[in-house]
């Protein structure tokens, strides 16, 4: 991680030390926004603005839902294939690999309800949902893959409806869908 001036320290000389106009950025990222005005052309800033306002999310690439968002996209290079589309499919597909586990173990306690079953369905569930909190590394991307996915959503109402869904459990899916693309 870098500290990010949003608004670039050479033309916003007042703002260098500025607490508001600091932020964490990856070095990539840092990089790729350069010297972009966003006094003239606007970009997402997340401190400011919810980033669902203006971005989408499919296929693992951001899309613009606006001029913020289309700008945001192309200033930062959000849909680089080689550092971050490739990179997000890999996450993608191991939220597929463990909400497949998730439902095998989901079928297995339904078989047979032994404590042994039970904590490793929730185990695996809490694995998943702890990936999606803010505070993980790609946490959006997880999220969205994990809470657009038709199975991990069953698998969730499948365990409300046995009475397993656990308080802290919820307190996780409902941090997840704070960082979801829908």
């Amino acid at each position: 991680m870098e500290v990010e001036h949003f608004k670039y320290k050479n033309l916003y000389e007042d703002l260098v030390v500025e607490w508001s106009n600091l932020l964490p950025s990856c070095k990539r990222c840092n990089i790729a926004k350069g010297v972009h005005d966003v006094g003239v052309d606007l970009i997402v800033n997340p401190y400011d603005i919810d980033p669902r306002q203006h971005l989408t999310f499919r296929l693992y690439q951001f899309r613009g839902k606006d001029k913020i968002g289309n700008t945001t996209v192309e200033a930062l290079d959000l849909n680089n294939s080689d550092r971050l589309v490739f990179r997000r499919f890999e996450v993608g597909e191991q939220v597929f690999s463990s909400v497949r586990i998730a439902a095998e173990r989901l079928e297995a306690y339904k078989e047979s309800s032994t404590g042994i079953r039970k904590n490793k369905l929730l185990n695996i569930v809490e694995t998943i949902l702890n990936e999606c909190q803010p505070e993980a590394i790609y946490a959006a991307t997880t999220a969205t893959v994990a809470l657009n996915d038709e199975e991990f959503l069953y698998i969730i109402d499948q365990l409300q409806k046995l009475n397993l869904w656990e308080d802290y459990l919820e307190t996780k899916l409902h941090a997840a869908k704070a960082v979801a693309f829908p």
